[in-house]
């Protein structure tokens, strides 16, 4: 096929679909002169949630402590997390807590190397110490595998359905209850029946653990730290006993990163990806008349416009690597620059959905004004926490 075809193709088809969808009444131009303002008002909201309460959130750090040594894009490392912890920390109320398989990605270890990994399952330890979590929930492979290293690390554990079957001193908790600015929140977790764990414990029913939560008083949130399968997660219900009251779920299933929370039940799923890459930071913006507000008309739109633009680009990418370019954007830009057409729309294309996605990063999620919510990729442009630092390189 020839650029020209291609050309008309996409472009001409992506108008007439653009054009169908918005009744003809959305012009980029007009975009240009809506955008301005909106950014303008958001900044506005962000700048009056600077102090807001904060939660920040890992998952499934599988005991990488160090960035990830890749040929672009060197992301993670405890060192960069404390730094952003301590940035947090210095300027709002803030929330710590770590789900997942934290210690290391290891199902069963292997015969005869027991001491190299219960080596560095202490190590991983020694350095969440001193980010001062307020709670974590391990997941299965650290349960299975590290249980006792986890009972004497002083980490403040919490699950509402690990159950011992034999009465006796534990360190886990079903509930902390902690004060964050102006909310009184709720730390909780939640284990999946199927986990594997040492024989003198059990795992009772999430959803009945959830139902009887023992919250002690009042309470303006609920963090949820899950380590509940896809489908487990997806046959939680809200319990009646929680009617009214936020529920947040860090989630440790899977390896998705989500920049957007998902809305399950009324309840909001949070995920950071794995490896410790990525950072969460999600916050809380109160409101004395009406707590945390709801209204998700204008995230929602925000991101249908961002979903729309970027099939479009994904229309050029795949046509071109049906010609035999390089799935590589660079390679996709030279090979449409030959028609001037063609390179203009990819262009705008390319354009509007940077724009698209400026904007919805500095709009609160879709699931509640209240709840603005970034994951942060930890870049080689956060510089690393000294202290930290020679922790790790111990």
């Amino acid at each position: 096929m020839g650029l020209s075809n291609v050309r008309c193709t996409l472009s001409d088809s992506a108008a007439d679909r653009r054009g169908q969808q918005l009744g003809g009444r959305h012009r980029w131009g007009s975009w240009l002169q809506l955008l301005l303002p909106a950014l303008l008002f958001w900044s506005s909201v962000l700048e009056a949630a600077s102090e807001a309460p904060v939660l920040l959130y890992g998952t499934n750090l599988w005991g990488e402590l160090e960035a990830c040594g890749c040929m672009t894009d060197h992301l993670g490392g405890l060192t960069r997390r404390a730094t952003v912890i301590k940035r947090e920390r210095a300027v709002r109320p803030t929330l710590l807590v770590e789900t997942g398989n934290t210690l290391l990605k290891t199902r069963l270890i292997p015969v005869g190397e027991e001491k190299v990994y219960l080596t560095q399952a202490e190590r991983v330890l020694n350095q969440l110490r001193p980010l001062a979590l307020d709670a974590l929930l391990p997941g299965p492979f650290d349960l299975i595998n590290y249980m006792p290293l986890l009972e004497a690390s002083a980490l403040p554990l919490v699950c509402a359905n690990l159950l011992r079957k034999h009465p006796g001193p534990s360190p886990w908790v079903a509930v902390r209850r902690v004060k964050l600015g102006p909310f009184s929140v709720a730390l909780t977790g939640l284990l999946s029946p199927g986990t594997l764990l040492p024989e003198q414990y059990l795992v009772s029913s999430p959803q009945e653990a959830l139902n009887a939560l023992p919250l002690g008083g009042p309470c303006d949130v609920v963090i949820l730290l899950s380590g509940l399968s896809a489908d487990e997660l997806d046959h939680l219900e809200r319990p009646a006993n929680l009617a009214g009251i936020p529920i947040l779920i860090v989630n440790a299933t899977g390896e998705r990163k989500l920049d957007v929370p998902l809305l399950h039940d009324g309840m909001f799923v949070l995920e950071a990806g794995t490896r410790g890459r990525y950072f969460g930071k999600l916050i809380l913006r109160a409101n004395a008349a009406q707590g945390l507000l709801t209204d998700r008309s204008q995230a929602v739109r925000l991101q249908q416009e961002v979903q729309f633009w970027r099939e479009e680009l994904d229309r050029y990418r795949r046509q071109a690597i049906a010609e035999g370019v390089k799935d590589d954007w660079t390679e996709i830009g030279r090979f449409f620059a030959r028609d001037p057409v063609a390179a203009v729309d990819l262009e705008n294309l390319h354009r509007r959905v940077k724009d698209f996605e400026q904007l919805l990063t500095a709009l609160p999620s879709p699931e509640g004004e209240g709840l603005i919510n970034e994951v942060l990729p930890l870049s080689m442009g956060i510089p690393e926490d000294p202290a930290m630092r020679g922790e790790t390189s111990r």
